[in-house]
């Protein structure tokens, strides 16, 4: 059996997520497994397209709404993820064709089996990218938060509450910051080995890594082939995957030999 493409892949994995609440991690992670000729590339992707369509899901559904000629609830939820998909490799995946989005979007209407799905989401896209400079957005002097909103594709009622706490500008910079995609963190074990030495064992495995500037055995992932968990050095147990802020937050508790700690986030990163 054909191993699905990175677009159905995230495809299933949002409709998986919203029909049944399935994190979409969880099931690409399964996938991955059942079908292990899947390429490092494919898979990369599938995550990519899967992770920015819920990203940025409030700003994809805004452009697509005012594209419509009917109401948006009445765009099929399969449907409307196969444009979702598509929309965001146009607006945030330089390196990807319009022609290539639309195409692969296509395909996967076809698949439906109904051909006015398919001539519907081939004129949505086309028509999207002509206007694309002159979708219209909310007024930013008018209605300041539902252009964040729409903007940095965050609920109104959280961009209400940082807008209430921090004043305008230091919640635009909150969100802008909050929407980047952060390095690879991994955190060192120095109970087996320095950071480094860990460092050096890393570009014998073709990793590139330099130290984090905060935490001191915190290595930030610069250059990597394939998923860092598939290292023998991590099921050696040299190091685990967390993020910089978390590894600082430990060091800033300061506990004491003696004393317990209770994590309500433990658990491996990655």
């Amino acid at each position: 059996m054909a191993s699905p493409s990175s677009r159905d892949l995230a495809l299933t994995a949002l409709n998986r997520f919203e029909r049944e609440s399935i994190p979409p991690r969880y099931f690409l992670e399964d996938a991955f497994v059942k079908y292990p000729d899947i390429s490092e590339r494919d898979r990369a992707l599938a995550v990519h397209l899967t992770n920015g369509v819920l990203r940025w899901r409030l700003q994809l559904d805004w452009v697509i709404e005012q594209h419509l000629r009917f109401p948006f609830r009445k765009v099929e939820p399969t449907v409307l993820n196969i444009i979702r998909i598509a929309l965001y490799q146009i607006l945030f995946m330089d390196r990807i064709p319009y022609a290539a989005a639309v195409n692969e979007a296509v395909k996967q209407a076809k698949k439906i089996k109904r051909p006015h799905l398919v001539r519907f989401v081939n004129g949505l896209l086309r028509q999207i990218i002509r206007k694309k400079d002159s979708t219209p957005f909310p007024d930013q002097e008018t209605d300041p938060v539902r252009y964040y909103s729409v903007s940095y594709s965050y609920p109104p009622w959280l961009v209400r509450k940082w807008i209430a706490e921090l004043g305008e500008a230091p919640a635009s910079d909150l969100m802008e910051a909050s929407n980047q995609i952060p390095d690879l963190v991994i955190r060192t074990n120095t109970l087996k080995i320095s950071r480094d030495s860990f460092i050096d064992r890393l570009k014998q495995d073709g990793v590139v890594g330099v130290p984090t500037p905060y935490s001191p055995v915190g290595i930030r992932i610069k250059e990597i082939k394939g998923p860092i968990t598939k290292l023998a050095a991590f099921k050696a147990g040299l190091f685990q995957v967390q993020g910089e802020a978390a590894q600082v937050c430990t060091m800033l508790l300061g506990p004491l030999k003696g004393k317990r700690v209770l994590d309500v986030c433990a658990g491996v990163g990655g």
